[in-house]
Formats: structure tokens, sequence, C-alpha cells
């Protein structure tokens, strides 16, 4: 539902003021209301403890011998008849032993103490006169009713109390109707009462007097009461002294200050009504002006002003009304103009954008053919796979994918001679173009320094450094690079330096070792001079045992949901892969990553590197099947090399093995892989017989053959079956040596 200003401005006065007024209200009443209660209390106090002096010597033994005389008279009282809820009454005597009682002087006597008291209790002073038991005179008394009660035997909780006298023993129709109402019923001698508050027992207990903290109720209203201890020579409590001051009294103020609160928020409510209704229709008179400006100049009325006089606020918005339509309407008026203005410089705008749209696309041509060359050399400079399966002994498998078109990844596989290899593994501080660079000058560093025969790890990490150093504050780049280097000795040794990702290795028990390289160098290009920062690590490879070089490409990789793979992840994975072949380890681990990453972006280059030290049968096929032998060059190849090599091949896999089986099938597959090698030349064969060295000679002499004629025979049948020759005979010093390399030492 909308509303005006002027109805939203009367419904906050209204609200505000009737808030204030009844929050005041509120807090005075209560506070009022509090006071009245501590003064009551006070004078109720203060009146039951001057009111203990009429009760004398005399008047105290008539409290004793009144009660005994009545507890007797009643008989001993059962449960049933205690049986009072609170502010009940229930008579203990008859009404003929009442009368008898209440007749008697000495309850006079009480009766004459307690008007006493209530009529001390009034607010103006009585003339000389004796107070007899039938005297009343209500006129301005604080108290309503006085009276005595005593304890029961039968009820020593003080649950029930009875009355032993009363300023209104007997029944008394005050209005005068005729008829006696509940709350003109007299409270006779010997009635039980169900004390409603702990203000009536507590007496009994600590001699002390009590006044309630509330109002309660029973049968003759609403009160607040007072109950004082009347103390005996021996200061026990004989009887309770208790005044009742009852809520509906005249003399009761609350009710009417309730009145008056009330009466003050209504008045309020009128007053603040009138009130707003007044502000607003003050305050309207402007706003019309003001909507009626506003909604001419929403209809393009541009020659309306705001008629407002007023020296406040409305005067001044009504000023600045005018102003602003002024403003419009002379803007309105050379708008056709401006615009053509705008047109003119966005036309000249367009023309600068689409040159410079021209310029980028030809310098994106020319940035793209430079990437795409820098890619090719990337791709030009990392080890082949045909490289690394040349190496014996080693089963190696290499990966590596660019994030962007270059990567700032590194790694390459060098080697010289079977005992001098070195891996290499680094990543650039980001990618693209510039740590592509980068990368290619590493790699062109360290093959450099491996062909120039430069063997010490730290020499080699140190020279690198400075070279990268040095062009990083040529070319002004920020670029830095961390960079493993592993030298491998062709036995199973590998020695490792510089700091990079985490190595990780898989033993043959299927332990994974995990090698941290933080201490074993700083990032290259930090620092000009690294060398008390490099220190190398030394770590060797059983048969079958495998190493894992990464960069954090794959670590860090992350899926859909922000969680990356890890190390730990990467580690759990290649450890059931110990029987598997490098390449498909690798593919295995890629393709895993690739799943785990799935639609995700990739920000990072990944790049594996698995190095797997071959088993000796590996070795053998390996070594075998890798050799190829060019007809037109065979006289050229040494034949002492080709039958150290069988040699060495053939009694590495029998140490293995210890099978004569196997030996025969190794010689069987270096016969045939040489099959069309032994086509062209079956005397470079018989030479390769004839240079073995004497080590072949001592091996037979140690294995202690003796007589092997029958053997002799058999391998001689092999060999003849085997090779595409048979018009050769084999002297007996070429059997022997023939069968010291077959079977041998697989015997």
């Amino acid at each position: 539902m909308r509303m005006s200003f002027s109805v939203k401005l009367s419904l906050a006065i209204i609200i505000l003021s009737v808030g204030t007024t009844a929050t005041s209200m509120a807090f005075f009443y209560s506070y009022t209301e509090h006071s009245l209660w501590q003064l009551m209390r006070g004078r109720l106090h203060d009146l039951g403890h001057t009111g203990t002096f009429l009760f004398g010597e005399e008047e105290r033994d008539i409290i004793k011998e009144l009660k005994s005389d009545v507890l007797a008279s009643n008989g001993r009282l059962t449960a049933d008849r205690l049986e009072l809820g609170e502010g009940e009454f229930r008579s203990s005597l008859s009404r003929t032993q009442q009368k008898e009682f209440q007749s008697r002087p000495d309850f006079q006597k009480l009766v004459v103490a307690l008007k006493k008291i209530r009529a001390g209790s009034g607010r103006y002073l009585h003339k000389l006169g004796s107070i007899e038991a039938g005297f009343s005179n209500d006129e301005g008394v604080l108290l309503n009713f006085v009276y005595l009660m005593v304890e029961l035997d039968e009820s020593p909780d003080r649950q029930v109390v009875m009355t032993l006298a009363d300023t209104f023993y007997e029944d008394v129709d005050e209005n005068g109707n005729g008829e006696i109402e509940p709350d003109e019923v007299g409270n006779p001698i010997g009635n039980l009462y169900g004390t409603p508050d702990d203000i009536f027992r507590a007496p009994f207990r600590d001699k002390q007097i009590h006044v309630s903290e509330g109002w309660y109720e029973d049968q003759w209203g609403r009160a607040i009461s007072a109950a004082i201890p009347i103390l005996d020579e021996q200061g026990d409590v004989i009887a309770i002294l208790g005044m009742d001051y009852l809520f509906d009294n005249e003399s009761n103020i609350l009710d009417t200050l309730r009145y008056y609160a009330f009466a003050a928020v209504v008045a309020s409510v009128l007053l603040s009504l009138v009130l707003s209704i007044y502000v607003a229709r003050l305050l309207n008179k402007p706003l019309i002006k003001l909507r009626e400006g506003a909604d001419r100049v929403s209809a393009r009325d541009f020659t309306f002003e705001v008629d407002i006089k007023n020296k406040d606020e409305f005067g001044l918005l009504a000023n600045a009304f005018n102003t602003m339509v002024n403003q419009i309407r002379d803007y309105a008026s050379g708008l056709e103009e401006l615009v053509k203005e705008r047109t003119a410089d966005l036309e000249k705008a367009n023309e600068k954008i689409l040159k410079l749209n021209d310029d980028l696309k030809e310098e994106n041509i020319r940035l793209g053919a430079e990437v795409s060359v820098a890619r090719k050399l990337q791709e030009m400079v990392l080890p082949k796979e045909k490289e690394m399966k040349s190496i014996v002994g080693l089963d190696i498998a290499g990966y590596m994918k660019p994030a962007d078109e270059v990567g700032g990844d590194y790694f390459d596989v060098q080697f010289s001679d079977p005992e001098r290899i070195k891996f290499a593994i680094g990543d650039v501080t980001g990618h693209g173009l510039e740590s592509g660079v980068v990368m290619l000058m590493v790699q062109t560093a360290v093959r450099t320094l491996q062909i120039s025969g430069v063997t010490r790890s730290e020499d080699f990490l140190r020279t690198i450094n400075s070279a990268i150093f040095k062009n990083m504050e040529r070319i002004r780049s920020d670029k830095n690079m961390t960079l493993s280097l592993l030298d491998y000795d062709g036995h199973g040794n590998f020695y490792l330096t510089g700091q990079h990702e985490d190595v990780l290795i898989l033993r043959r028990t299927g332990e994974i070792e995990q090698i941290d390289t933080t201490d074993l160098g700083i990032p290259i290009g930090l620092a000009e001079d690294i060398s008390d920062f490099t220190s190398q690590r030394h770590v060797y490879l059983e048969e079958g045992e495998i190493l894992f070089l990464h960069t954090d490409g794959i670590t860090e990789a992350e899926n859909i949901h922000g969680e990356q793979f890890g190390l730990d992840r990467l580690s759990a994975l290649v450890g059931g892969y110990r029987d598997l072949s490098s390449d498909e380890i690798k593919g295995l681990i890629i393709d895993h990553l690739n799943r785990f990453i799935g639609d995700n972006k990739v920000y990072d280059d990944i790049t594996l590197l698995v190095i797997k030290r071959s088993t000796r049968d590996a070795q053998v096929r390996e070594s075998l099947f890798s050799v190829t032998v060019d007809p037109d060059q065979a006289g050229e190849i040494r034949a002492a090399d080709i039958a150290v090599l069988f040699h060495d091949l053939c009694t590495g896999v029998s140490r293995q093995s210890g099978s004569a089986e196997l030996g025969e099938k190794t010689l069987t597959e270096i016969i045939g892989s040489f099959v069309e090698f032994a086509e062209d030349s079956s005397s470079l064969f018989i030479d390769i017989i004839h240079d073995i060295d004497d080590q072949i000679k001592l091996s037979l002499s140690l294995q202690g053959l003796g007589d092997a004629e029958a053997s002799l025979f058999a391998l001689e049948a092999r060999i003849k079956q085997l090779l595409p020759f048979h018009d050769f005979e084999l002297s007996e010093y070429e059997s022997v040596i023939v069968l010291s390399i077959g079977i041998g030492e697989c015997l």
C-alpha cells in the first residue's frame, strides 16, 4: 500500500509521542509502586513492633491460658481436620464453644489490645476515651485486620495455625444489605487457618518480624500482611501478632496512579494526533509544489518554475530545482549540436581502434611465428626416445607438456659413454616464451659442459648458474630456475645435485623412498655464486628399482574442486607399477593425472622422467636387439669387442638365473640376432672366437669343466643349426672357447 509523506510523518510523530509518554509513565509507575511497597512494608513493620508493647505480662499470661483452654476444648486434631489449602479456614470449635470463649473477660481484654493497635494506625486523632471490645472506627485506619495466631502441636511445620483473637471475631453486615458477604464473615476464636505465605510460619522459627514481599489472596481479599512474634519471659514464641492491609482499601493510591498514567498516555495520543496533522499540513504545502514541478519537468516542460518563498530548506530546494530546470533547458537546446560533435569524435576513435586492431593482428602473427620457432627449438632439444632406449642397463621414459605454447619445464638425458650418463630436470619460474628461452639457455649450457668433459656435479651446477645469472642481468629478467642434475656411473650408482622437487624411488620391496632436494642447492639465477649452497647425495638402485623425477606441474595440478594432485597421491600411484616398463608407468601416471584434472584448466607445465634399472635378462635383450651391423662396415668392427660383449651378457644372465637352460637360450638369442651379420662374414665370427682374451680362459678353468666333449659336440651342433653357414669346422680350442661363452658360465 502506497502512503503519502504526510501520513508517514503523522504516524512517526504519533508513535514517537506515544512511545515516549508510555515509556515514561511505565517507568514512573514502576518506580512509584516499588517506593510505596517499601513504605507500606516499613510502616507495617513499625506498627507491629510498637503493637507488641500493648501485650504486657498479664496479656501474655492470658494468651497462654486461653490457648490451653481452647486446645483442651477441641480435643486432638486429626489429620483430616488439618487438611487445609492455602488461605482456607475451618472452625475447630462449635458455635456454642466459640460464644462461650468470646464472652470471657480475658478474651475481650485481648480484643481491646488488638483494636488499640488498629486504631493507632489511623491518620486522625481521637478524643480521650476508652476503647472497648465493641469499639469500631474505620475512618482513616491503615490496618484492616489485627489478630493473634498460635501454633498447633499437630502441625509442627506450621502449615496450619489457629486464631486466638481477632478485631473482627463476629460477622458484621457492613454494607447494611441484610446479608453477610464473604468479606463480612468474622474470624472467631478457634478457627484453623492454612497459612498462604511463609511469613506466618517463619516467626515461629527465627523469632523475627516478617512482612510479605507481595500481595496474597484469601477469602477476605488481596492483602499485604505482617507477622510479629510475641515472646514470653523465656524468649519463646507464644503467639503471632498478624496485621493485614487490604489492597482494595480506599487508602490505596496505586489504582489512582495507574489511572493517571493511562490518562496521560491517552492524552499524549490525542495531542500527538493533532500536532502531527498540523505539522503534516505545514510541510505538505511546499512538497506539493515540488512534486508538481517534478511532474511538469518529467513531461519535458522546462519553462515551469517552483514558487516557494520559504527561507528554510524547502526554499533552498526550490531554488536548486529551478536552477536545475534552467540548465536542462539550456542543455536540451544545444543537444543536437553536441550529438554531432560526439559522433564525429566517435568516428575518429573508431578509426584509431581499427588501425590498432590491424597492428595487433600483425603483431600477433609475428609473435606467433616467434613462439612457433621457440616451441620447435624446445621440441628439438628434448631427448628422443631412441636416444633414451639406447642406454644399456636403464629403461627410461620421458614426458613433457607445456601449459602455454612454450613451457618453462626442462628435462634432458645426455651421455658420452655407458659410465657417464647425466640426467637433468628443472622448472623456470612462470611459463611462456621468456621461460622457454631460459630453458633453452640451460639446455645448451648442460650439453656444452657435458661435451667439455666436466665431471664434478658441483662445478657443473656452479658454471651453469654463473652463465644464467649473467644472461638474466643482460636481458633484465627476474626469472630463475630450479635444477637438479643426476649422474649415473653405469653400475647402479646415481649422484644427485641441485634443488628441485622431491625425488621418488620405488624399491624392490615396494617401499617408496622420498628424497628432499632442498639442501642440495638453490634455484639458479638468484645469486652469482652458489658454491656455498650446493651439495651431493648418493643413491643406489638395485636391479628393477625405479627412480622418478617430476616438476610441480604434476603435484600442483588441480581438479574442478580445487583439490591438488599432491605428492602423496603420486607416491601411492607409482607403488603399484613395480613390474611394468618405464613407458607403461609413464602412460599410466599421465592418464591418471588427466582423469584427475578432468575439464579443469591446466596452469603449469607437466614434466615426468621415469628411470628404471633393468634386470640382467632385460639388459641382454635390450643390448642384443639394439645392435645393428651394416654389412659394408663389418670389417671395421673389432671382433674382440663383440666377443667380450657376448661374454659379459651371457655370464651376467647366468649369475642371476643359475640355469643352464637360460644360458643356452641366451646363446641362441645372441647368435640369432647376428644372423644377418654372420651371413656376410663367417670369418669375422671365427675372429670373434679367436680374439677372446685370457679372462675367458681363466673363467673356463675356474669352472673346472674337465672333459666337456659331449657338451662341446652338442653345442657345436646347435650353433651349426642356427647359423646359415655350415662349411667350417671348429678347432678344439675354438670349440672350448664357444663352450665357455655359451654354457661355461651358465652351468
